[in-house]
């Protein structure tokens, strides 16, 4: 293998798992091999007995696997739930091991009592939770407008009462695991500077009235309780009602994609640990995750510019300054760096959860 650029990030890359092998011989034989057990071929410490799709998975030790004396469990039941308190419950009552993150989450009513219990975990990971603005539909095609809508928000209040769960504040696109800013980009709850770009935004646009703003996101109850206090934040700065709109995930994808909506609820958790990661989702107006239709020449030059520069520091400037320029348009607006929170039987030992939020059972036991 030859790489064209310098690739700082390559050794992140090969973990990554757009570089998993693929038996060739399987996929041409079956283009749907990956959604059935019988049919489902991999080369990790595991492999897949049971899918029951929407009911459960089971994964058992796979005795091809090179380092297979080091794998010490036999079996892993995996139970497909939809609802978090369902889960939870299923953790209380012994028919769960583990309830919450990686794979689900934990519901946010119960998470004071859990934290207050200490049977809470939190593991801090590279992941950014943010609301994307269609700024091909007015007023969000107005920068200043963008802006006063992500300054109102009040992001200590919504990591405080609402997530709870030991979320930073965003700031900026990039996380703090990989973060190439010195200082946040804009304060947090700025509702003097809001307004003031607001009336500036809406003068630029000839506009004496907002029309109806929109928030929408996917079903969840954590979405929606986001959602609502960033509803009343923006009540309270702006004087507005703020229409929220629910939607099932798949409909919500899709309405994304295509543009269907005015502010959307999104989320980008980093493949591999570099900003790049973050910051390439944004270079083009039709790329597969922007969804924003925001798009900079200079923003994508200086992206170009960082994937030739072979100096660390120098790298880390250009993309600082892509990051700056980003921010500056705010297409999206940064809510919070997530966490996992979770809780687990403490008889379980050696789950490995690393700084992206990936997990691998591979040394796990029970003991």
């Amino acid at each position: 293998m030859k790489l064209e650029n310098p690739t700082p990030f390559f050794l992140e890359l090969t973990a990554f798992y757009t570089y998993y092998p693929v038996n060739k011989k399987v996929a041409e034989a079956d283009p749907k091999w990956a959604t059935e057990a019988k049919t489902h071929v991999g080369n990790g410490p595991f492999k897949m007995e049971t899918w029951e799709h929407k009911s459960k998975l089971v994964l058992v030790k796979n005795e091809n696997y090179w380092d297979k004396d080091a794998v010490k469990l036999d079996k892993i039941d995996f139970s497909m739930v939809e609802d978090e308190n369902t889960e939870l419950s299923m953790f209380d009552n012994g028919d769960l091991d583990w309830a919450g993150a990686p794979l689900s989450a934990l519901p946010t009513d119960a998470i004071p009592a859990l934290k207050e219990s200490g049977k809470m975990q939190v593991h801090a990971i590279a992941g950014t939770y943010l609301y994307k603005f269609n700024t091909e539909q007015a007023p969000f095609n107005n920068a200043k407008i963008r802006k006063a809508f992500a300054y109102a928000i009040d992001r200590q209040s919504i990591v405080d009462n609402v997530t709870q769960a030991n979320q930073q504040p965003a700031m900026g696109l990039v996380p703090p695991t990989m973060a190439v800013a010195s200082e946040p980009y804009f304060k947090d709850n700025d509702i003097e500077t809001a307004k003031k770009l607001l009336e500036e935004g809406m003068k630029e646009e000839g506009l004496t009235k907002l029309p109806t703003i929109t928030l929408s996101y996917n079903t969840s109850e954590g979405h929606k309780k986001i959602a609502e206090a960033v509803q009343d934040q923006w009540k309270k700065a702006f004087g507005i009602d703020v229409k929220l709109e629910n939607k099932e995930w798949k409909v919500y994808l899709d309405d994304l994609h295509q543009g269907k909506f005015m502010i959307g609820r999104s989320s980008w958790s980093g493949d591999f640990n570099d900003p790049i990661n973050f910051l390439e989702l944004f270079k083009f107006k039709n790329g597969g995750n922007n969804d924003t239709k925001w798009e900079n020449p200079k923003f994508q030059e200086l992206l170009n510019q960082s994937a030739l520069e072979k100096d660390e520091a120098k790298r880390k400037q250009i993309l600082a300054d892509a990051e700056k320029i980003f921010m500056d348009e705010m297409p999206a607006a940064p809510i919070y760096y997530y966490t996992h929170s979770y809780v687990k039987n403490d008889k379980v030992k050696g789950v490995v959860l690393d700084g992206l939020g990936f997990v691998d059972y591979k040394w796990a036991t029970i003991e």
